[in-house]
């Protein structure tokens, strides 16, 4: 009865005099979850349109029990697995072996294997449209080989609000040797989350079937900080009727991480003496909120990408200052290239990081002057070996081209007003005029008293012994560190226990920040860079 779309309130079991809603294709028992808000691979069967919203991989087994005496219908095993694709595709498929109680079976139900299969694509991230196929095997000659198709669509314009629509068993009402018929169904389901996240979300579904049966369904879930989810459900069949059928659903699903387990209890209509049980495992290519797992170290490498690359870079920093879970940052320079504006802002972020309590372990190939301006402050600045510094103070480079052009036959035209407006000087002159030479001398030279200055505190050395140590520049990796501008020289084999030392013990290393799971619906609020 926890299948998903079972607890959307529309499916038929071979009963009709009973007027239930529950339909005979219908997967195993699963834990329960909104519809419009389906999230991992269980939307198979809930919405495939759900499958759009994958944030990775996702795997979940399903077991469904129930004692033989009560009336469960979707007791049995179930294996789902999804993907995202390409360009906006994403697809899953499952193996359900259904195998109904004893009740259940003298009530009408039916025991089947299922094998479904399902696509899905995303127009945008507010709508997403899916269809899932199934074909099931079973020994009821009505029910052999038979063939159901799904088709879904959700629509989720705002954080708040999700819509979802699916169409059931649309490939036809005949069963096999004309007994009996597997009822058409459409099901709508309205979402909210009035915190515009998955903090809380409530949901209402309404269902009918082609031969006019009725059924609703009501759901609450709430993310337990620190835990996971609690999810709450309650199913009406027979909606009109003097006794509607209600069952309640109440489970828990914690998750640590990539992975979750979850429990679900089942009672009313069909359950006299004992609740039916649904207990899940998931194993996902994507984190969500939930158990604290252990602490780590991130690990950041910033090489020669470009201004894309330091933006992530210092994404990553400011991530790692406000995680929990993160003791410290190892960060690697490769070539970056970076200048002292780009240095000065890295530098901000380790002092940060370090004043957090969070040590950084920077680590140095051949360094230029910037890259070792960025790491001065950190805990522990280490060298490779093989490497050394390149420190010379700041400097700047002029390309004038007055001269080649002219030679080409090209005249530069400007108007020029006040001495200083010497931007139009490399196309025009051969070389710097006076007043351009001294204000460029200036910036120079207030760019180095800031290095100076900076380097002295993060060095804990006079401002003369900063001022000494840049003009005996460049270093190899031995006399860097016996000058005190670099910590200790370090290979990559010795880089576990310069970490260890740095953080106070044997810390796992994080290369990449995993995905989360999304806690918005529709498009996500964007702030733009420009760098």
């Amino acid at each position: 009865m926890l299948t998903a779309l079972g607890l959307a309130c529309v499916a038929l079991l071979p009963a009709p005099a009973q007027g239930q809603l529950r339909r005979a294709t219908s997967s195993v028992a699963t834990f329960p979850a909104s519809m419009a808000g389906a999230d991992d691979a269980l939307a198979i069967h809930v919405d495939p349109a759900g499958l759009s919203s994958l944030r990775g991989w996702s795997a979940v087994y399903t077991h469904a029990d129930a004692d033989d005496a009560q009336v469960f219908a979707e007791r049995g095993d179930g294996l789902a697995f999804a993907s995202p694709l390409l360009f906006g595709l994403s697809a899953g498929a499952s193996v359900d072996s259904v195998r109904p109680t004893r009740a259940a079976l003298d009530a009408g139900a039916v025991e089947r294997t299922m094998l479904s299969v399902a696509l899905a694509w995303a127009w945008s991230e507010r709508l997403a449209v899916g269809a899932s196929g199934r074909v099931l095997w079973s020994g009821d000659a009505r029910f052999a080989e038979l063939f159901t198709l799904d088709v879904g669509a959700t629509y989720r314009p705002l954080p708040e609000v999700a819509l979802s629509l699916v169409a059931r068993d649309l490939t036809g009402p005949g069963l096999h040797g004309g007994e009996g018929r597997v009822p058409r169904s459409f099901l709508l389901a309205l979402a909210a989350r009035p915190t515009g996240t998955s903090a809380f979300t409530a949901e209402g579904a309404l269902a009918i079937d082609d031969e006019g049966r009725v059924g609703a369904r009501l759901v609450g879930e709430v993310e337990a900080p620190d835990v996971g989810r609690l999810v709450i459900a309650g199913e009406f069949q027979r909606v009109g009727d003097p006794m509607p059928d209600l069952r309640l659903t109440a489970g828990l699903r914690v998750d640590f991480g990539a992975m979750g387990l979850g429990a679900a209890g089942v009672m009313g209509e069909g359950f006299s003496s004992a609740p039916g049980i649904v207990a899940t495992a998931h194993l996902e290519g994507f984190e969500r909120d939930g158990v604290p797992m252990g602490d780590h170290v991130d690990e950041v490498v910033l090489g020669g990408q470009g201004v894309r690359a330091f933006l992530e870079t210092t994404r990553r920093l400011d991530r790692a200052l406000r995680s929990p879970r993160c003791r410290g940052v190892v960060l690697r320079m490769q070539g970056s290239g970076i200048g002292l504006a780009y240095a000065q802002e890295l530098r901000m972020l380790v002092e940060a990081l370090e004043d957090a309590g969070k040590p950084v372990v920077c680590t140095l190939g051949d360094a230029t002057g910037a890259e070792l301006y960025a790491c001065a402050g950190a805990h522990t600045v280490a060298v490779d070996p093989a490497g050394g510094v390149r420190l010379y103070g700041p400097s700047m480079e002029l390309v004038h081209l007055g001269d080649l052009l002219r030679s080409a036959g090209i005249h530069a035209d400007f108007m020029r007003i006040g001495a200083f407006k010497s931007a139009i000087e490399e196309l025009q002159d051969d070389g710097m005029s006076d007043p351009a030479r001294a204000q460029r001398e200036q910036l120079l030279d207030d760019v180095y008293r800031r290095m100076v200055w900076d380097l002295s505190g993060d060095l804990e050395v006079s401002e003369e012994r900063v001022r000494a140590l840049v003009d005996a520049g460049p270093y190899v990796a031995g006399e860097a560190v016996e000058a005190g501008l670099l910590d200790v020289e370090a290979d990559p084999r010795d880089m576990d226990r310069t970490l260890e030392d740095a953080v106070g013990g044997a810390v796992a290393r994080q290369p990449q920040p995993p995905d989360r799971a999304r806690r918005r619906w529709g498009r996500a609020r964007r702030v733009g860079v420009v760098v």
